[in-house]
């Protein structure tokens, strides 16, 4: 559980939730089951941390950095910038796949091997620009005219 909430396991206090939001029990029993604490679908475990760590990087006193998108793509150094140098700006309208030569070369320089697929497709994009669904295959104008 750590891993998907990022607080370690001596300082989350557990509560099961209904589904309306309404408490109904602390999770306590570390070998208690979801089936003996009763729980059904819709309910949820609300986990909070007690160590006070979370607290301190939710302090809003200090000012965040803000820039602008015109002014982030005036500086030289930035992902923007990495991602025109090495081809990955010029994105599909539909990329399902990323491309294995970019990611090959990319590894070489810095070791990492990001993900693998077929030749010519991919790259980073931002979180908000991904729609994930069942969507049909994309078929090129190619294709198209051989149809």
């Amino acid at each position: 559980l750590q891993l998907v909430v990022g607080i370690a396991a001596g300082s989350m206090q557990m509560e099961l939730l209904d589904r309306n939001g309404k408490y109904v029990t602390s999770l306590t029993d570390d070998l208690a089951t979801l089936e003996s604490l009763g729980v059904c679908d819709g309910m949820r475990i609300h986990v909070k941390d007690v160590s006070g760590e979370i607290a301190s990087l939710l302090d809003h006193s200090v000012e965040k950095y803000k820039i602008s998108d015109e002014e982030y793509e005036q500086r030289s150094e930035s992902v923007r910038v990495w991602k025109k140098l090495h081809g990955f700006d010029k994105q599909p309208d539909q990329a399902t796949m990323h491309d294995v030569e970019n990611s090959k070369m990319i590894a070489e320089g810095i070791k990492v091997l990001y993900f693998t697929c077929m030749d010519k497709y991919g790259g980073f994009v931002r979180p908000q620009d991904v729609k994930v669904g069942d969507f049909p295959p994309f078929i090129c104008d190619r294709e198209m005219e051989e149809i």
